[in-house]
């Protein structure tokens, strides 16, 4: 019988399951005997929605080696997800615009704090992503313009976002995978827009 420590985090994530992209809110660490790894014993890393059950969960087996590996490498590669709102403004939006100008700023000086190191600091500043926070404002914009709802999502995009499409949570995470690659070691307290020409304008 064996005996491990267990570690449980909460998270705020998304991760890619086998029926899509998810969001993530939990996440144990633990060793144990692994179930698909082919050595005596592993890391467990279990990262879950317990809201949405066995189908929002992201599962790795690692040896020690790589367990120390991957947690260096994230550590090398710091990054945040801020907003077009970290680099411009709009009306009503004083807190959360505030706070993006904020996080943007921290990007900025981690980033010059660790440049003679192998640590990157980077943000991502997304525009208009079909989130349900954004699906809400739609549906409120619908409402009190007695609007179709492909019709109030056109009128949002166009009153910012001149690629008139929404960024997608798939393009964001592939540029946090570029931000972790060898190619983007020289990338540094970057503010990076994914924003269809809003910050452009």
């Amino acid at each position: 019988m064996c005996t491990y420590q267990t570690e449980r985090l909460a998270l705020r994530a998304s991760g890619k399951t086998a029926e899509g992209w998810t969001r993530l809110t939990d996440a144990t660490v633990y060793f144990d005997h692994p179930v698909h790894f082919p050595a005596g014993h592993a890391l467990m890393i279990d990262v879950l929605n317990p809201e949405r059950g066995a189908s929002a969960r992201v599962g790795l087996e690692l040896d020690a080696d790589s367990a120390r590996a991957l947690a260096e490498a994230i550590l090398r590669r710091l990054g945040s997800i801020a907003s077009a709102h970290g680099l411009v403004a709009s009306p009503q939006k004083t807190a959360y615009v505030a706070a993006k100008h904020g996080l943007v700023g921290l990007t900025k000086a981690v980033a010059l704090e660790t440049a003679a190191t192998g640590v990157t600091c980077n943000a991502i500043c997304p525009g208009w992503v079909l989130t349900p926070l954004v699906q809400k404002q739609i549906d409120a914009l619908a409402a009190s313009h007695r609007l179709p709802l492909d019709e109030a999502k056109a009128k949002l995009l166009a009153e910012k976002q001149p690629s008139l499409e929404f960024a997608t949570p798939e393009q964001i995470g592939a540029i946090a995978v570029f931000l972790c690659s060898p190619a983007a070691d020289q990338i540094r307290g970057a503010a990076l827009s994914v924003d269809g020409g809003w910050t452009a304008q």
